[in-house]
């Protein structure tokens, strides 16, 4: 399975780029402001994230549709969810399980336990399987990449 440790690593790299190329000040989305175009300053407003303090100088983001429209609000809320910092965290906590797979991995295919030790074995694999299953479940929102293996796909 180093297939697939390595096509995630190189998702996580390619998410990380992204996400360090965005606006790092934090994202939010405040549904009492609104963002109007300078050039149409007659029109109505737009649902917007925002990045930086709530008090201090933001720079918008996005802009997602029409101010108090249901749908704009909810996907401007979304948006700003997903926020930089909160993506490089998420990041960082799925290297952490890649190295927790790879350490027991390892350490499953060194181990020699005692001979006729099948439980130790039997207890083992299984360890091993779930920790697996865990990694298949992290390339799941990767299943559109070029990269991704059929064989990955988890079914429901």
């Amino acid at each position: 399975m180093s297939g697939l440790v390595e096509f995630l690593r190189a998702r996580l790299v390619e998410d990380e780029a992204v996400a360090r190329a965005a606006s790092a000040e934090p994202w939010r989305h405040d549904p009492a402001k609104e963002w109007r175009n300078p050039e149409k300053p007659f029109t109505g407003g737009e649902e917007a994230v925002f990045a930086g303090m709530p008090g201090a100088r933001a720079t918008t983001i996005c802009c997602t549709g029409p101010a108090d429209d249901k749908q704009s609000m909810a996907d401007a809320k979304h948006i700003a969810r997903w926020d930089p910092a909160r993506v490089l965290t998420e990041i960082a906590a799925k290297r952490a399980i890649l190295a927790r797979y790879e350490t027991h991995a390892r350490a499953l295919d060194l181990h020699q336990p005692p001979i006729g030790d099948s439980a130790y074995r039997a207890a083992a694999g299984f360890r091993h399987s779930e920790a697996l299953l865990a990694l298949l479940d992290l390339a799941q929102p990767y299943a559109w990449h070029q990269d991704f293996d059929p064989d990955w796909r988890i079914e429901s």
